[in-house]
């Protein structure tokens, strides 16, 4: 009886060590994934950051003619034709996707721009707020990064 009560207590022991060895590499990994998250947020370049809410004109490129929006009151219409119907939401939706564009590298005055697919882009977007215009232009897409070339203004 004396013997099966040692076990008892050693396994129990046992236990309790596992359960906090398991319980303190589980908060060291989430410390160290948020290390890691705010390290990869610091490294972020903002390429744009505007305020949604303050544009009021924009316009992009759609099988190559341009396709522009003006705000008027809270509401917005096709510059071209303000009679045609437009989804509300989808026009928030995508100034959302606009209005803040991070980069993972920023390329210093690059000699040849045409390198990376801005002398034929594959669309311009253009954002105004006030008496600021911002110009998206997007050159091609690279393969070995799985990202977009971008170029503001």
């Amino acid at each position: 009886m004396q013997k099966q009560k040692k076990q008892f207590i050693i396994l129990c022991v046992i236990l309790v060590a596992f359960c906090g060895i398991f319980f303190g590499l589980r908060a060291f990994n989430k410390h160290q994934d948020e290390k890691k998250a705010k390290e990869e947020e610091a490294e972020k370049i903002t390429a744009v950051s505007l305020s949604v809410d303050d544009v009021t004109e924009f316009s992009y490129q759609y099988n190559g003619a341009e396709i522009a929006f003006v705000k008027e009151d809270d509401t917005w219409y096709s510059k071209d034709d303000r009679e045609r119907k437009i989804t509300q939401s989808a026009i928030s939706s995508m100034l959302s996707s606009a209005g803040t564009v991070t980069a993972s590298q920023k390329l210093e005055a690059p000699e040849n721009i045409s390198e990376y697919g801005f002398d034929t882009p594959l669309n311009v977007i253009r954002l105004k707020t006030g008496d600021q215009e911002t110009t998206i232009t997007i050159g091609m897409y690279n393969s070995i990064t799985s990202q977009y070339y971008l170029m503001v203004n």
